[in-house]
């Protein structure tokens, strides 16, 4: 994260960033690393688990997310929980786009707010 910042404060001092920008991409690289680190001990404490503790622990942490988007409801468990070590937090602030009109899309986005 150390490195992060500083490479964060030699392109401001390089290039005059603005300090809205400068606070967007603090706050965005802040919101990273606090779920960077949070997911990977997660995933290493998951890793120590059983295949069947494992998949039940996943379905716990992830039930709300799976209750609130429509796309999962009604899917079988085994499927959401294949998912459910997929999915990554992406923090987008308004009037960011997630996508562009002719974009490519190489991924999915469910929105939670």
């Amino acid at each position: 994260m150390r490195e992060k910042l500083a490479t964060l404060q030699d392109l401001q001092d390089e290039y005059d960033i603005d300090a809205k920008l400068y606070a967007t991409i603090m706050k965005a690289l802040q919101y990273g690393h606090q779920q960077n680190r949070s997911k990977k001990s997660l995933a290493n404490f998951m890793e120590e688990l059983p295949s069947k503790l494992k998949q039940k622990l996943a379905e716990r942490i992830h039930e709300k997310l799976f209750k609130n988007i429509n796309f999962f409801q009604g899917k079988d468990h085994t499927f959401q929980s294949w998912v459910s070590v997929m999915l990554k937090p992406l923090n987008v602030q308004a009037p960011e786009f997630i996508y562009k009109e002719d974009e490519d899309i190489t991924d999915s986005k469910f929105s939670v707010a």
